[in-house]
């Protein structure tokens, strides 16, 4: 499984001291700018959930295909599974562990997002979705800058975070429901209830380990 983009502490609100390297707006294409609204074919997945692995370093989403979606419209990447009249897909993303704080328990829940979030004095953010789901720990992009490009430093490197690639966490975000098109959301969005495992072994999907 892998997923699809190119593009490294945490707090649990977007004012963390996250950041590694100042960068200029212009730079990151103007903030929370249009280009970062997510315009791939995924849907929003009925019952979400995410794995986070703390060993491997990657999060897979899993959820149920909505009705009447087309499965040909998924992207290569997307793995499937048939429980009986329902397709369930996975899709698994590089990331981020924590250095420092690594101290997860096992089972979290996302009731929170952020759609938009500008780079500011605490953070450059870029424009992309924060996800919050454990106190201070929290999906959110952009990467690590430096020597002119965006990296992805995957494995335990952050606060406790999982950085992401950008195009990777506006992914995310769509999967469990945020509508980054929607001008109700962009000031954020809530109600959501979508639980997150941590754990420290290698994540398995239909009997085989999980990577990208």
């Amino acid at each position: 499984l892998v997923g699809s983009f190119a593009m490294t502490g945490c707090a649990a609100d977007e004012t963390s001291d996250e950041a590694e390297g100042e960068v200029s707006e212009d730079e990151l294409k103007k903030g929370s700018a249009e280009q970062w609204v997510y315009a791939g074919t995924l849907p929003h997945l009925d019952d979400p959930s995410i794995t986070v692995s703390l060993t491997v370093h990657t999060a897979r989403v899993t959820g149920y295909l909505p009705a009447g979606y087309d499965k040909n419209e998924l992207p290569y990447y997307a793995d499937t599974l048939q429980e009986g009249a329902r397709t369930k897909i996975a899709v698994v993303y590089p990331i981020a562990t924590g250095a420092h704080v690594n101290s997860q328990g096992t089972s979290y829940h996302i009731n929170r997002a952020s759609p938009w979030v500008p780079s500011d004095s605490k953070a450059t953010w870029g424009g992309f979705p924060f996800i919050p789901y454990n106190g201070g720990i929290a999906f959110h992009g952009p990467i690590t800058f430096e020597d002119g490009q965006w990296h992805l430093l995957r494995g335990p490197v952050s606060h406790g975070c999982n950085r992401m690639k950008g195009e990777h966490v506006t992914e995310l975000a769509n999967l469990i429901g945020v509508d980054m098109t929607d001008e109700v959301h962009r000031a954020g969005v809530t109600g959501l209830d979508v639980p997150v495992t941590v754990i420290r072994k290698p994540d398995t999907w239909k009997g085989h380990q999980v990577d990208v």
